[in-house]
């Protein structure tokens, strides 16, 4: 079981390793940059950003802290979205 504040400690790494976190659903999101999470006691809110613009979020996806299954690093090379809502 994943908290807040483990996914805050990855958040606030210097530099950030960018991570991907499961859902039970199975969803992928990456996490690329600091500026893309928000991390609240209950939920994270990660910034999806738009495939030719990487710098901006098009969109918000909320995450519950309690369907996490697994966060685990990804490499910078590994840009392959595998999501339809353009996630991970």
């Amino acid at each position: 079981m994943f908290t807040a504040a483990d996914i805050q400690t990855r958040v606030k790494a210097q530099p950030l390793v960018p991570f991907r976190v499961t859902t039970s659903a199975g969803e992928t999101f990456d996490v690329r940059h600091p500026e893309f999470i928000m991390v609240t006691r209950r939920f994270l809110e990660i910034g999806i950003p738009i495939p030719n613009e990487p710098e901006i979020p098009d969109k918000v996806e909320r995450v519950f802290i309690l369907h996490i299954t697994s966060v685990k690093n990804v490499s910078v090379a590994s840009q392959t979205s595998t999501e339809p809502n353009g996630a991970g």
